[in-house]
Order: C-alpha cells, then sequence, then structure tokens
C-alpha cells in the first residue's frame, strides 16, 4: 500500500513538473501605451529624436517611426484609449530591442503581434519582418508576416483585413545560421530583436532590407518557451530513483 501511495504521489508531482515546464519566459512585451505620449510622436534617429522614453528600444534607420493613436479601423486595436501603436511610416525605418537573454542552443522561441498595413499606395504587398541578432553582433535569424490588404477593392482573392491582425512565428536556436544571410552564431551571447517592414517573401532570399513603409505594429510578445521533455525526463529519473531506494 505505502508503494502504491508513494508511486501515485510521485506521478503527480511528475505531472506537475511537466505542466510547469510549460510555462514560458517573457524575453520582451511592448503595447507602446508607457509613456503616454502626443498622436504621432516622432522616434528615431529622424531629425534628431530619441526613442521618446521607450524603455530598451533604439530605432535605428534614417527614417521616420511614429508612435500613432488609433481608435480603430487602420491600426491595431488592443482596447485601450488612446491606443498607441507603433508606425512604420518610411522605408528603412525598424525598432531594435536589447534583451538580457543569453541564448543556447537548446532554446525554443515565439513571437507573436498584432500588425495592419495601411491605406497608402491601395494595392501594394506588404510584410513584417521579425530578426534576431547577437547584441552588437550578427544576424541568427529571421521571419516575415505578410499583411492582408487594407483596401477590399484592391484585396485579391482569399485576402481579408481586420484591426485584430494576429501573427505568431515558432523558431529555435537550431535555426540560428539556417536561413538566407544569417550565421549560426556564438551560443551563450545576448541577443536582440528587431521588428520592421521588408519588401518581398523572405524565403528566397530576394530581400532582406528594411522598407516597406506603411505598416503598424503593436503588442509584441517575444518568449522563451522551455522543453517540457527535458523536465519530464528529470522527473522520471527521480521517480525511478526513489522506486530503487524503497525495494
Amino acid at each position: 500500500m505505502k508503494k502504491t501511495k508513494l508511486i501515485a504521489a510521485a506521478t503527480a508531482g511528475l505531472a506537475l513538473t511537466a505542466i510547469s515546464a510549460n510555462a514560458a519566459t517573457t524575453l520582451l512585451s511592448e503595447d507602446w501605451q508607457s509613456p503616454s505620449v502626443a498622436n504621432n510622436l516622432r522616434v528615431g534617429s529622424t531629425g534628431g529624436e530619441s526613442s521618446q522614453g521607450f524603455t530598451g528600444w533604439t530605432f535605428p534607420g534614417n527614417n521616420v517611426n511614429r508612435i500613432s493613436h488609433h481608435a480603430g479601423n487602420a491600426a491595431p486595436q488592443d482596447g485601450l484609449n488612446p491606443n498607441q501603436s507603433l508606425q512604420f511610416e518610411w522605408a528603412n525605418s525598424y525598432a531594435s530591442y536589447d534583451t538580457t537573454h543569453n541564448w543556447a542552443s537548446d532554446d525554443v522561441y515565439n513571437v507573436s503581434f498584432n500588425a495592419t498595413e495601411t491605406s497608402w499606395s491601395g494595392n501594394s504587398d506588404r510584410y513584417i519582418g521579425i530578426r534576431i541578432r547577437e547584441t552588437g553582433g550578427g544576424l541568427l535569424w529571421q521571419g516575415h508576416a505578410k499583411q492582408p490588404e487594407y483596401d477590399a477593392a484592391h484585396a485579391g482573392n482569399g485576402n481579408s483585413w481586420s484591426a485584430a491582425q494576429t501573427f505568431s512565428m515558432d523558431f529555435s536556436a537550431a535555426d540560428f545560421g539556417t536561413v538566407f544571410q544569417t550565421g549560426a552564431g556564438t551560443e551563450g551571447t545576448l541577443l536582440t530583436f528587431e521588428v520592421g517592414g521588408v519588401t518581398k517573401d523572405l524565403v528566397d532570399g530576394s530581400s532582406y532590407a528594411n522598407s516597406n513603409r506603411g505598416n503598424y505594429v503593436d503588442n509584441i510578445v517575444f518568449t522563451l518557451v522551455p522543453e517540457p521533455t527535458t523536465t519530464a525526463l528529470l522527473g522520471l529519473g527521480g521517480l525511478a530513483l526513489i522506486l530503487r531506494r524503497r525495494k
């Protein structure tokens, strides 16, 4: 009976361990709400603007970024009033954030964000690009999300538009250096997160430039997702050890 109870307790502990292993560590969370700023405040290096109080962020491109207020329709919405979101107004504008995470070879990541395009240029396709690089160093990984057309009249088959569009990207340290123009990097170095516009589908390497004006982005969450199998195996090893000692 005691052995049965011990197995049940250890199994329950293992289940809790496996559940806790699924908890993600937030490396970056940004909704552009703090500080509260004037509508269309320029951020970045154009004309001498700074990060304007958005802690941890820099805006390295020599073109306009704005913190825009929109109650609906044109920009991602999060139910706040005013709703502040980042607008990449001109080509080559992007935002950069240095995380405090030293990457490891078994890291698994997720990036989620809301994004929309503006009505500028009607039927132009636009993309949001996510880039991960070593802080102060080379590019490790990059991906993109294609924006459905703003203007329904130019949408084309299969496209739709919503101010609540959410995008999600999953990748891991094993993917570092496998994408065009990226490198494997050095394990243990800090990561920098970048978001901006890109001109084309990145799969073929046809364009990796920061460009493609007119995108809004909001509610960015960059997370480290632990591997549940590692912790679960540790739990199984502990269970085996307990049972061996009880014999």
